[in-house]
Order: C-alpha cells, then structure tokens, then sequence
C-alpha cells in the first residue's frame, strides 16, 4: 500500500514540475512581449496617424506558443495584437499555476496518508486493547458494587477465534490479554492506583476464553517434517497443542474455556469426545494449573452434550436408584424422576400463574 502511494506522490511530483517547466517558458515568452511591446507602443507613437497602415503590413507579429495568427485583415495595430497575446499568455500561465499547485496538493495528501497508514495489526491491536480495557472497567465497577452479591469478580475474556483471524494463536492471544491489561492499568493511574494495584486489577479483570475446537484447527496447517510419517506428526501437533494451552494457563492468560470437539478442518461443534482434540489430557493440564471455569458447547443437534461429555469422562453419578436399577447417563438424559415422561402438572414456586398461557392460547393446568 505504501508503495502504491509512493509511486502517486512521484506521479503527482512529476506532473506539477512538468506544469511548473512549461510556466517558465511561457513566462520568458511574455517578457520578451512585453519588451516588444515597449517598442512597439513608441514606435506606433512615432508615426503620423496617416503612415500607422504601414505597421499593420510590415511589422511582423511573432506567434505565440498559444498559437496566435495575426492576419494583416484584422485591421489591429501592432501593439493591440501583442497585448492580446500577453493577456492570452497570462490566462495560460494561471491555469499552469493552479494545476501544478493542484498536483503539489495531491502531492502533500497522498504523503500525509501514507505516514497514517499501518498494519492491520497494530491498528487492530490498538482498538481492541482500548475496546477490552474499558469494557474492564466496568467489570471492576461492577463487581465491586455487587461483591457481596457474586461469587468472584465479572472479568472480559475475549474468545480464541479461528486460526485465520487475529487472536487465534497462542502468541496473539497472550499479546492481546498483556496489551489489553497494560491499557486498563494506564486507565487506572490517571485515576490515581499504583503501578502494582493496577496491573493487579487488570490481570483480576482481563482474562483470555479459549475454544478447544477452535485452537485445534491449526491442526489443518501442521507440517510434517522430512520423512515423518503422518502419525509421528499428528503426536507432534498434540504436544504442541497442549503444551501451549499450559503455558497460557500458567501464565494467568486463561480464564473461562469453551469445550467444543472437532476433526480439525472445520468448526464442528461436536460433542467433547467425538473428534481427535486430546481433550481428557487438555482437561487435566487444566486442573493442575488452577482453571475451573468450563462450558461444554452443544452441538447443533445434541443437546445432550453435556451428559455425554460427563459420561466420556467417566464421571460418576451420584443419585438415588432409578427403579430398582442403578443410575447411569441415559437414566438421567431420559428420565424424569424415575418416569420418562415430562411432568403433567407443575405445582409451588415453579408453577406459573393463572393468566399464563402457551403460545397456543391454551392455559397450562
């Protein structure tokens, strides 16, 4: 982009020396008419009214660059046809002027757009930290006015997104969390918070949310090396996977993680489980470093995922026995209270009132 407007500014240069050339041509030509012209005037002065017919067919008229004729029928004096050529050569030389001061101008915009342009990146970086940053703020004013309504502090946690969006991989992540916690602790100076309660308050208020399904498409883009075999390197992508999830907890980086399933191609939602994300082993690097704020996406079809993931992770159940039968997953994903059928009436806190009806206009009994 910025050679792209380099080369307008040399373009738009080019054009306004090549006017200012020509101005100084047809400035040295109107000097020289306006010497003529001297003569010519005392010349004209000098002749008996009677003899001037003698000028108009004798004293030749130079042309112009304009492109003036002088025909000896037009009858003029000398002097009137020079003074026409002046005027003729003056209006050229102005609009000369105005274009090469229209090309400087044009000059002078493009270098002033060309020291504004940056990268998508910083200039991307630099709103969203500004964006996060204050949208912390309110978390933190929030949850301080409410703190004895919450459980733990409200934090913005921008989501991990897919690897051909900025954010996506473990570098941009933990650059946009850093930048986006600097922003909020400069916020918080001004308003008079030391250097350390400041970045305390950020780091409390700015977390990052990573989507598992999400991060493993980078799979997609994994190279093998020379002569490893498509195993190898699929364990190599796995590692690499979970050790740069690791790092992002330990580093505070984390703070909420959305559990989706996928093949790596595409972001499939499928339950935790059903794809190839190592996610039993993610999940246990996540205990050891202290994460606790998971969410197991649905699919778009399954909204069973929940239980489903429970089930893959072996999760026990604790609950009384379902008709004489020990509970399991599908107990609990079909059954109603030791029935599977919804409830056919609902009574206390849960029931609605009497003016409550269904979409069909039919009252609910």
């Amino acid at each position: 982009m910025k050679s792209q407007i380099a080369n307008s500014v040399l373009e738009a240069k080019g054009a306004s020396l090549y006017h200012a050339q020509r101005y100084e041509e047809f400035k040295k030509e109107r000097d020289a008419l306006m010497e003529t012209l001297k003569f010519v005037e005392k010349l004209e002065k000098s002749t008996p009214p009677e003899e001037r017919w003698k000028l108009i067919e004798n004293i030749p008229i130079v042309q112009s660059k304009i492109g003036y004729k002088y025909s000896k029928y037009e009858q003029k004096m000398p002097s009137e046809i020079i003074r026409e050529q002046i005027k003729d050569i003056t209006n050229q030389m102005r609009h000369i002027h105005e274009a090469s001061a229209s090309y400087d101008a044009k000059a002078r915009e493009a270098l002033e757009k060309m020291n504004r342009i940056t990268t998508l990146e910083d200039y991307g970086l630099k709103k969203s930290t500004e964006t996060i940053a204050e949208a912390a703020m309110n978390a933190m004013y929030y949850s301080e006015k409410n703190k004895k309504k919450l459980q733990e502090p409200i934090y913005i946690a921008p989501e991990s997104w897919l690897p051909q969006m900025y954010g996506s991989h473990p570098d941009e992540i933990r650059n946009l969390i850093n930048k986006s916690r600097e922003e909020m602790a400069k916020m918080l100076m001004q308003k008079g918070y030391s250097k350390e309660e400041a970045m305390q308050k950020a780091k409390t208020h700015i977390k990052a949310t990573i989507d598992t399904g999400h991060f493993n498409q980078w799979r997609k883009y994994w190279q093998a090396k020379p002569g490893e075999d498509p195993e190898k390197a699929e364990k190599r992508f796995e590692k690499w996977y979970l050790d740069e999830l690791e790092k992002l907890a330990k580093e505070g980086i984390i703070g909420h993680v959305h559990l989706t399933d996928n093949f790596g191609y595409d972001d499939e939602h499928l339950t935790p489980g059903q794809g190839n994300v190592p996610m039993k082993e993610f999940l246990k690097r996540m205990e050891k470093a202290g994460i606790k704020d998971f969410i197991v996406e649905r699919g778009a079809d399954n909204p069973y995922a929940l239980q489903e993931t429970l089930a893959e992770f072996g999760s026990p159940i604790h609950a009384l026995t379902i008709r004489g039968r020990r509970a399991n997953f599908s107990n609990i994903r079909h059954g109603h209270f030791g029935y599977n059928a919804p409830a056919n009436y609902i009574v206390g806190a849960y029931a609605p009132s009497n003016e409550w009806k269904l979409w069909s206009e039919v009252p609910l009994e």
